[in-house]
C-alpha cells in the first residue's frame, strides 16, 4: 500500500520485501546451476536419462569403448562435485526460504485475530 507521501511500501513492509528479494536471488541461483545440469553434457551423446538404471554395464561398456566419452566422463568427475554442491546449497535455501515464509505468513494470521 502506498502512502500519499510517497512512500512505496518498503518501509511498511520490509519483511515482504526481504522475502520478495530471497526468493529472486534463489530463482537466479536456479536458473545458474540448470545451465550447467549434467544431463545437458550426457543428453548430447546419448547417454543421459534414467535408462542408465536399466542396463548400467551398456553404458559404461560405451563409455570405455571411446577415448571422446572417456574425456567427458573425466570432465564430469572434475566439475562434479561443485556443481552438487551448488545444487544442495540451494535445495537448503529454498527450504529455509520456505519455513521462514510459512512461520511469517503464520504470524501473520495470529496477529490479526
Amino acid at each position: 500500500m502506498a502512502g500519499g507521501d510517497g512512500d512505496d511500501g518498503a518501509e511498511l513492509f520490509p519483511e515482504l520485501l526481504s522475502f520478495a528479494g530471497r526468493a529472486q536471488a534463489l530463482i537466479s541461483e536456479l536458473l545458474s546451476v540448470s545451465e550447467g545440469a549434467l544431463f545437458f553434457y550426457c543428453s548430447s551423446y546419448g547417454l543421459g536419462g534414467i535408462v542408465y538404471l536399466d542396463n548400467p554395464d551398456d553404458f559404461e561398456a560405451r563409455i570405455n569403448g571411446s577415448r571422446e566419452l572417456q574425456s567427458l566422463e573425466d570432465e564430469l568427475r572434475e566439475s562434479c562435485s561443485a556443481f552438487f554442491q551448488r545444487f544442495f546449497l540451494l535445495a537448503s535455501g529454498i527450504t529455509n526460504y520456505h519455513e521462514e515464509l510459512l512461520k511469517y505468513l503464520e504470524d501473520l494470521q495470529v496477529g490479526r485475530s
